[in-house]
């Protein structure tokens, strides 16, 4: 589990200075930085208004795009500058 405020940090992109740019929305990284500070994804669906069928599918379908395998390297990869990231278009 990450402390808060690295997760904060992670899912805002100020640890490289640049923003994440539109390859995430404001949603996703919400989702990102409820993980990242060790929300099940149970809970970041109740939190968000979603069934967990419906959060898991949504986190494969961001996971894909951002070019990922599993949620710990989605809240890696978020870390990084947009032009480090590779993005899936389907």
């Amino acid at each position: 589990m990450l402390p808060t405020d690295t997760a904060r940090t992670m899912a805002s992109g100020h640890e490289t200075g640049e923003s994440l740019g539109p390859a995430l929305t404001q949603e996703e990284r919400g989702w990102i930085e409820m993980l990242a500070a060790g929300t099940t994804v149970h809970a970041v669906a109740r939190a968000v208004g979603r069934s967990e069928r419906t959060m898991f599918r949504l986190l494969h379908e961001l996971s894909h795009r951002m070019g990922v395998s599993n949620r710990m390297e989605a809240v890696r990869a978020s870390s990084r500058s947009p032009s480090e990231r590779p993005l899936r278009r389907s």
